[in-house]
């Protein structure tokens, strides 16, 4: 072999590494997969490949009453049920089993954050495991949990609103005020008892925003609610608007209070759905963030999912990497503190967070690295702050502003971010400038 096709050869094996290392920089070590969409500004990947057996994976429900919107706060836990061989335990994101499958049932405590866990004997004798959240130690519970439900019915003769308090078969009516955006179930009372007629609608601002035309409903929560028309789900925002269009299934054996199946409720921005047999997420703008070809998914928490494909679950990560232009310092702090959480903190649970900022205003650096937590509740203004469609600091996603000393209610909780109903507003705001009352 003479030295110019050496030369020729060595030439074509160097361009062969090159383009081998190119490529796989390219993919900056992120697992291609079934749904995964990588455009401009959208992030989805792996955390865990598809390797965990279980029939079935699905979110554990919270619940709980608020008193101060007479409002049911809807959240999903931070870890999931798991069923294997018939049994029921706890997952968490990492893929580590913490509670062993070995219940029969198994669901979050209304006003709680723990969970229980039921045995069923052949004789049909329960006995019951109270599960604690964050330890998950476990220990018997002989306590009987209040399963009372407040709904808010509309009477179809009277077109009026009527609070009720349900507890088992029993009806009565109650003196409540909705405070945010409810669904309404249709009713007629005939003999002093309300019959629900199978109509839903959304009241709002003191009014039934659109009449009773729905067949189905789930739960309002992060700025819209899931309703049924002819035979598909879709979902309206809080002025009666659609926010994403009635072309959905509900989630088979999903309801966040039991009864018939409704879609899963949109949480932290995000919003798992069903359609056509496979599961897929969209963002809070009704863009499509994974594609629907799971054979089973999850809702979003902390950014991650759980996904089935081809017999296997998995993690996905699942986000929007923040755009900052022309923006001010809090909405500076907000986007590192936002990039920092999806980036960095993929494996944060609700009670133990740690964030790293950094920002150019040493106070806000300090309040935000010093409040690793924040909860529901009323807070006050420190500064003027953006309300924001979305928990995260996209540059066209700004729909108004609270000023300083403003008095806001937080009704649920995305790491920093805070969603509110204010002034006719209903978005997230950056906690990093609200105090705690």
């Amino acid at each position: 072999m003479n030295q110019n096709v050496k030369k020729v050869l060595a030439f074509v094996v160097c361009l062969t590494v090159i383009a081998t290392l190119f490529a796989a920089c390219s993919k900056n070590n992120v697992l291609d997969g079934p749904g995964m969409v990588n455009k401009t500004g959208d992030t989805t990947e792996w955390v865990i490949t598809p390797s965990i057996d279980a029939e079935a994976i699905e979110p554990l429900v919270r619940a709980d009453f608020n008193e101060s919107t007479n409002h049911y706060d809807i959240s999903f836990a931070d870890c999931f049920r798991i069923k294997q061989n018939g049994k029921y335990g706890i997952i968490d994101l990492n893929g580590k089993i913490v509670v062993k499958p070995q219940f029969d049932e198994l669901f979050a405590i209304r006003g709680s954050m723990d969970f229980l866990g039921v045995k069923i004997s052949s004789k049909g004798e329960r006995s019951q495991k109270y599960i604690h959240y964050g330890t998950f130690k476990t220990e018997n519970a002989y306590k009987k949990y209040n399963s009372e439900k407040y709904e808010y019915y509309w009477n179809t003769r009277l077109t009026n609103l009527v609070p009720v308090k349900i507890k088992g078969n029993k009806i009565e009516e109650v003196e409540m005020k909705p405070m945010v955006p409810e669904v309404v179930t249709g009713a007629v009372k005939n003999d002093g008892k309300f019959v629900p007629d199978g109509k839903y609608g959304l009241y709002a601002n003191s009014q039934n925003v659109m009449g009773m035309v729905y067949s189905g409903a789930g739960q309002f929560s992060d700025g819209k609610v899931a309703f049924k028309s002819g035979d598909k789900w879709g979902y309206i925002d809080s002025n009666g608007r659609t926010a994403i269009p009635f072309r959905y299934d509900a989630v088979p054996g999903y309801s966040a209070f039991g009864g018939e199946d409704t879609p899963y409720e949109s949480y932290s921005g995000f919003v798992t759905l069903f359609k056509d047999g496979k599961y897929g997420i969209l963002n809070d703008e009704g863009k499509e963030i994974a594609q629907f070809v799971y054979d089973g998914a999850t809702p979003v928490v902390n950014g991650q999912a759980f996904v089935n494909t081809d017999g296997k679950w998995g993690v996905i990560l699942v986000g929007e990497v923040p755009v900052v232009s022309e923006t001010t310092t809090a909405d500076v702090t907000e986007a590192t503190t936002s990039v920092t959480e999806k980036t960095t903190e993929k494996t944060k649970t609700e009670r133990t967070t740690e964030k790293t900022t950094e920002t150019t205003d040493e106070d806000e650096e300090e309040s935000t690295t010093r409040k690793s937590e924040y909860s529901k509740g009323s807070y006050h203004v420190n500064g003027e702050v953006n309300v924001r469609r979305t928990s995260n600091t996209n540059s066209d996603n700004v729909i108004g502003s609270i000023g300083e000393g403003e008095k806001i209610y937080v009704d649920s909780v995305d790491g920093v971010w805070g969603h509110v109903s204010y002034d006719g507003y209903d978005g997230w705001v950056y906690l990093g400038l609200c105090e705690k009352d």
